[in-house]
């Protein structure tokens, strides 16, 4: 069977080929339409036109050696010109990553993550959920304040005897910038998992899905244990942690499937 992270790579990387195709398609009738060769643009095409207007016209770029918008047009459409598909198209690799978790266990498992408005739980806004870190409470609809409550649950799992499985998830890849604090926010949310369950005896259970290689490496050379590693001692019957790949064994041991 195919591991969730190489399976990840390559569905991005095909999914980044089709927005650059998409992005090939859209250049020409956003050309004709700038340059007056047509009056209206076809539907499906004005994502393209909006985006040049919002960030060439307006300065969002801030590009060193400003360009007119046919002329970015040109580089798109310019078959020796791949770096201008690469700027231009859609980046699929900063959205939908929890997403692809979801479908990755679905199909190699047949475990169902339930997320976002018709599940009752969505990463910000009325259906969000939080830790609070002062009284451990799992918050609905509140804001992600720093030092007072963790990052929102990412959907739900139904397990046997109805309770639900939260899932925490995360795809981490690279070490530095950004990254260096994410194995803090997984321990801080996984200890105040572990409290409320103490505090509330709540038959919920709590998974955090951890997949990339920032997790299978030490944070010091002069560690014993990778960050997963590390993270795992912390797993329990109602605390789970896991891979994509790892989650049906775990659910498995704990008869919860």
């Amino acid at each position: 069977m195919e591991k969730f992270y190489p399976w990840f790579l390559e569905t991005n990387r095909l999914s980044d080929i089709r927005e650059q195709l998409k992005l090939v398609e859209a250049a020409q009738p956003t050309k004709d339409f700038i340059t007056g060769k047509i009056s209206k643009l076809p539907k499906g095409y004005t994502y393209l036109y909006n985006k040049l207007i919002k960030n060439i016209q307006e300065g969002f770029r801030g590009m060193a050696r400003p360009k007119e918008i046919v002329g970015i047009l040109d580089e798109i459409l310019d078959i020796n010109n791949s770096s201008a598909l690469l700027l231009w198209c859609k980046s699929v690799r900063k959205q939908g990553v929890e997403k692809l978790q979801r479908n990755y266990l679905k199909d190699k498992f047949n475990i169902q993550i339930n997320a976002g408005e018709k599940y009752g739980v969505t990463a910000s806004g009325p259906n969000s959920f939080r830790f609070s870190l002062e009284t451990y409470e799992l918050l609905k609809g509140v804001k992600k304040t720093q030092g007072k409550n963790t990052k929102s649950m990412d959907g739900w799992i139904s397990l046997k005897d109805l309770c639900k499985g939260w899932t925490f998830q995360k795809v981490t890849t690279d070490n530095g910038g950004g990254t260096d604090s994410v194995e803090a926010e997984v321990i801080e949310t996984v200890k105040a998992a572990k409290k409320n369950i103490e505090l509330n005896k709540s038959s919920d259970k709590f998974i955090f899905l951890l997949d990339g290689p920032f997790y299978q490496r030490k944070q010091f050379k002069s560690d014993r244990k990778t960050r997963f590693e590390k993270i795992y001692e912390l797993s329990e019957n109602d605390v789970i942690i896991a891979t994509s790949d790892t989650l049906f064994d775990e659910l498995k041991k704990r008869n919860l499937i």
